[in-house]
């Protein structure tokens, strides 16, 4: 029901950017700014490491990715 915000909703059937003729005009701008914005986080922590044992996959048809993607670093000394 597009009417009704719901929190707890499933979105199974989520497209991100969309696809063919409705394909978001700013999802190459989306792109840059994220891979911008965690290249500079990164620059910060040098340290870090994927937890792959503890990361989920996303397998939803053509979306792929992670629902859950544990990353560590060191503290600062």
């Amino acid at each position: 029901d597009p009417d009704v915000f719901d929190i707890d909703r499933t979105c199974e059937h989520q497209v991100a950017f969309g696809r063919g003729v409705h394909f978001c005009l700013g999802a190459a701008l989306a792109r840059m700014e994220a891979r911008t914005a965690l290249n500079a986080l990164l620059d910060k922590v040098p340290d870090w490491e994927v937890d792959l044992e503890s990361a989920r996959r996303l397998r939803s048809g053509p979306i792929r990715g992670f629902t859950s993607l544990p990353i560590m670093w060191a503290a600062p000394v």
